[in-house]
């Protein structure tokens, strides 16, 4: 999903910034991360990744932290 140097460069848990100013999404700021996730779940095209993030609803953050096992996180701010 993630070539080896990739792979190498991916920081665990991955995580998914929530703050006040977006009520309703949580973004990732990490490139490698984004990929890994598109490939893993499937998004395609539905979440690019742009201006370095990646916006997701919360509701499907929250379903993917309960689903991960430790490997994706949620962080508030």
């Amino acid at each position: 999903m993630v070539s080896p140097a990739e792979a190498q460069a991916l920081r665990l848990p991955i995580t998914l910034f929530a703050t006040g100013e977006l009520e309703d999404h949580v973004y990732l700021a990490e490139e490698v991360a984004a990929k890994a996730l598109r490939a893993l779940e499937k998004y395609g095209r539905a979440f690019p990744f742009r201006e370095g993030r990646m916006y997701l609803p919360h509701s499907l953050a929250v379903d993917l932290v309960h689903r991960s096992g430790g490997t994706v996180q949620l962080a508030f701010g």
